[in-house]
Order: structure tokens, then C-alpha cells, then sequence
């Protein structure tokens, strides 16, 4: 009998604990993402108004050209396989060692 009411105490303990925790966490300050809140839609409106037909367009948008796109994508996969990169020299430097 004794177990069981100990064991009722320390759960409405951290029962009662894990709710002031949550409620603590409406006190901290804003982040940084906090601070830049809705400047993308105020970003994208602008950009509408400045081209409201840019959605109808069938131009396809630019970036890289494939060959730098496939690389790029490439190097992106490896740097999650777990191999050890190797060192790379810059191209154009000769060493003279």
C-alpha cells in the first residue's frame, strides 16, 4: 500500500512537473526564424506584383547546366555514403614538392 501511493505521488510529481516545464517554455525569447516571420510572403506578394503573369509563363526556369547539376548531385549523395573524401588540390596550383 505504501509502494503504490508512493509511486501515485511521484508520478503526479513529474506529471505536475513536465506541465510547469511546458508552461515555462512560453517565457523564452524568440529565435532568430521568429524574427523573420512572414518576410517570405511579403517577399512572394511583392514579387507578384511586380509580374503578375509570371505563373502562365511555359518558360522553364535557369540554373545550373546538367553537367553541374549531376555533379553537384553526386557530391551531395557521397557526403552521406560514410567514405572518407579525399583531399582535393585546387586545380590550376602546381606543387613543387
Amino acid at each position: 500500500m505504501k509502494n503504490e501511493r508512493r509511486r501515485l505521488k511521484a508520478g503526479t510529481g513529474l506529471i505536475g512537473l513536465a506541465l510547469v516545464l511546458v508552461w515555462l517554455t512560453g517565457c523564452t525569447s524568440p529565435d532568430v526564424l521568429g524574427k523573420d516571420y512572414g518576410n517570405a510572403v511579403q517577399n512572394n506578394l511583392a514579387q507578384s506584383v511586380l509580374n503578375p503573369q509570371a505563373g502562365l509563363l511555359d518558360t522553364p526556369t535557369t540554373g545550373l547546366n546538367p553537367k553541374a547539376g549531376v555533379i553537384e548531385t553526386e557530391q551531395y549523395d557521397k557526403s552521406f555514403s560514410g567514405e572518407k573524401k579525399q583531399a582535393q588540390a585546387p586545380q590550376g596550383i602546381i606543387s613543387s614538392w
